[in-house]
């Protein structure tokens, strides 16, 4: 064979391994996302401080865990030092949470007041109290107040109730009080001066659960949910035993848990229902390439992704959040989004992103 036939055969070769290896890494790389427009500033009012969730789209509510009272590491159950705060996101002013009367404390009494649970209308503040005495159930109730410390209404559980999550209903009409087991929640009505509390059987295993407009109830059968495929399950208060399956692909990354338990949810559904946002992980590859590619995206720091994936099957959008993000929370109007970074030993600092008009 002549050297001009072996160099044209190398040069063939080549060639078929280059488009080999073209055609593979196609699979790899992932068709360009639009990224969401929004302007971001910095909350220093905000740094080292606990979520306790929005007072409608303007104000949050905000906590210091109390490390001398932590009842558990979860932070449904977390205490925070009283009061708490509320900020004004567009005037920055901020004022504490009513004073509540002290709870019994001593050798013979133990206490707990939740944080607040604020309501997507911004007019209510929801805690959740019990007390015991002699390692006997005192009271176990809900406490009901305006932001102004008006109005106040108590509400005992059922005696067969035992911890309840609130969830509000997306229009502030009232709440989910979800039980530990499908048998033992109770739905709260705020009917003028009077509340009314049914109970509800729902579907088992609620993770990451909300609830959206028109009473539709979004939540995972699992709290470990597989990469790229989120499944979610979709009912509705009127009918909580007729579940559908809701089906949501990741574009890339998978469903990034910080904890059982005590980690922060990596989902958060708009309270209209229409879109999903979720942080995702994005493992660095050892191969050069990939590790060059996915050093593009704006996760580079930390290999978080965050994407906003419309349930009406539109292309998802990638958010423009840094890839250090510890905790977020999306606004009841889905326009706005408060997330805290990893500053090391300074703690954590406050951003907020305004997403621009859809």
């Amino acid at each position: 064979m002549g050297r001009t036939r072996r160099d044209a055969l190398r040069l063939s070769l080549g060639t078929l391994a280059f488009a080999l290896v073209g055609l593979a890494m196609v699979r790899f790389i992932p068709p360009p996302f639009p990224v969401v427009a929004g302007s971001t500033q910095r909350l220093p009012e905000l740094d080292n401080r606990l979520m306790c969730g929005w007072l409608g789209n303007d104000k949050v509510v905000t906590g210091i865990v109390d490390e001398s009272a932590l009842f558990s590491t979860c932070t449904a159950y977390r205490e925070l030092q009283e009061p708490q705060e509320i900020l004004d996101l567009c005037t920055r002013a901020h004022r504490s949470t009513p004073s509540l009367p002290k709870l019994p404390k001593d050798d013979n009494d133990s206490s707990y007041r939740s944080a607040p649970s604020p309501s997507p209308d911004g007019k209510w503040l929801l805690y959740y109290e019990w007390s015991y005495h002699n390692n006997k159930r005192s009271f176990e109730r809900w406490r009901l107040v305006h932001p102004d410390g008006t109005g106040t209404r108590l509400l005992p559980f059922p005696a067969s109730a035992e911890f309840l999550y609130p969830h509000w209903l997306a229009d502030s009409s009232g709440w989910l009080g979800q039980g530990s087991s499908a048998d033992t929640s109770y739905l709260t009505r705020i009917n003028g001066t009077h509340l009314t509390q049914t109970p509800l059987s729902l579907p088992e295993n609620l993770w990451h659960l909300r609830i959206v407009a028109g009473g539709e109830l979004l939540f995972a059968p699992n709290w470990r949910i597989p990469p790229q495929r989120i499944v979610y399950k979709s009912s509705s208060l009127s009918t909580p035993a007729l579940v559908q399956k809701l089906s949501l692909r990741l574009p890339m990354g998978k469903p990034y848990l910080s904890g059982y338990g005590g980690g922060h949810s990596p989902f958060d559904f708009s309270r209209d229902g229409r879109f999903l946002i979720v942080r995702a992980y994005m493992p660095r590859s050892d191969n050069s390439f990939l590790a060059w590619f996915q050093g593009a995206i704006p996760s580079r720091d930390s290999g978080f992704i965050f994407w906003r994936i419309p349930r009406n099957g539109d292309s998802p959008e990638r958010l423009p959040l840094p890839g250090d993000v510890m905790d977020f929370s999306l606004s009841p109007d889905g326009e706005k989004i408060l997330y805290w970074r990893d500053a090391d030993e300074a703690g954590s600092q406050a951003y907020l992103l305004t997403l621009s008009a859809r």
